[in-house]
């Protein structure tokens, strides 16, 4: 099984991708990873430039993945789903469980998560028919460009719902699909106990809006998110909040607090936090007629996380100036 890596450090992520996705669906995120983490991307089974699945089922393709992850040697890994291939990262923690090793993985992410085969998918699954149709729909240049100006309401801006299509073995995509129709409901993971985030675009189809509910109902630890002005595609759409769940569970990585201490002669010491287009964000505290606090930046040759300590003059402990920070230490 090919697989993308990027990225170093003790922190890991491994993304399923969706229908007719491979690796690439998941290149928006590698920009936003922190330095500490790594990201692996597989092509599933079929796709991209693996070789075609043992079984053509969600839970053979599920132990082959589990092996795979196995081998990469690391705990505690995020399992991101992005389509179709939510219900696949929940086959694979299963399958884990089943193995002996439930360490591997210690929380979920679904992305606009599929939890049964919409009805409309179910015409391309019609007998002797079902692929003919599939292929006027996603086959031809002229079916897709027809099929994405359907779906306008289902996206933001100029995204192609359709575009991934134009790369694709269509008959392991048909496959794909009836694996989708048959792998049954997420009823079947009830209990599983791992954090599960669930996240969905507020402009999506309607059988993920309730998709979600069937989710939440198998799994009520999940907690959910909706994305505001996102369609069915939030890793290109809504990359940034995608980005904070992934990598950080629901909380905006990078901010951190000081410690308060007393000011004799002012008023209750506070903290402030500067944000600045050069140096990110500095939390600040305020020391007499001093604030000091430190930064962060990334160098721009390492792309590494670097920490600055920064002294902002104020005239009292109880005013507040937007200075330039002074005595970078990078």
């Amino acid at each position: 099984m090919f697989v993308h890596e990027i990225g170093e450090g003790m922190h890991g992520v491994v993304g399923l991708h969706g229908w007719s996705g491979d690796h690439r669906t998941f290149a928006p995120l590698w920009g936003r990873m922190p330095a500490d983490w790594i990201f692996f991307s597989p092509d599933l089974p079929g796709c991209g430039q693996s070789d075609a699945p043992k079984e053509w089922s969600f839970r053979g393709l599920a132990r082959e993945v589990a092996e795979e992850v196995v081998h990469l040697g690391m705990r505690d890994l995020v399992l991101v789903g992005s389509c179709s291939g939510a219900i696949l990262t929940a086959f694979v923690a299963r399958e884990l469980r089943e193995m002996g090793r439930p360490e591997v993985v210690s929380r979920l992410v679904l992305i606009d998560p599929f939890a049964f085969c919409p009805w409309y998918f179910r015409f391309f699954l019609l007998p002797f028919v079902g692929f003919p149709i599939y292929a006027l729909a996603f086959a031809n240049p002229v079916g897709r460009w027809l099929t994405n100006l359907s779906l306008q309401d289902k996206k933001a801006g100029d995204t192609d719902l359709t575009q991934s299509f134009a790369r694709v073995d269509h008959r392991v995509t048909w496959k794909y699909l009836r694996m989708l129709d048959e792998c049954g409901f997420p009823g079947q993971f009830r209990g599983l106990p791992l954090a599960v985030d669930i996240l969905y675009g507020q402009k999506t189809f309607s059988a993920v809006r309730k998709s979600v509910g069937i989710w939440k109902e198998a799994l009520p630890q999940a907690r959910v998110r909706e994305l505001a002005g996102v369609g069915h595609l939030p890793i290109s759409e809504g990359t940034e909040e995608v980005a904070k769940v992934v990598f950080g569970g629901l909380k905006v990585k990078g901010r951190k607090r000081t410690r308060r201490r007393q000011c004799a002669g002012f008023r209750k010491p506070r903290s402030r936090t500067i944000r600045r287009p050069s140096t990110g964000w500095a939390t600040a505290t305020s020391r007499g007629r001093e604030w000091t606090g430190i930064s962060w930046r990334r160098c721009g040759i390492t792309g590494k996380r670097r920490t600055c300590s920064i002294r902002l003059p104020s005239r009292s402990c109880t005013s507040w100036r937007r200075v330039t920070a002074r005595g970078c230490g990078c």
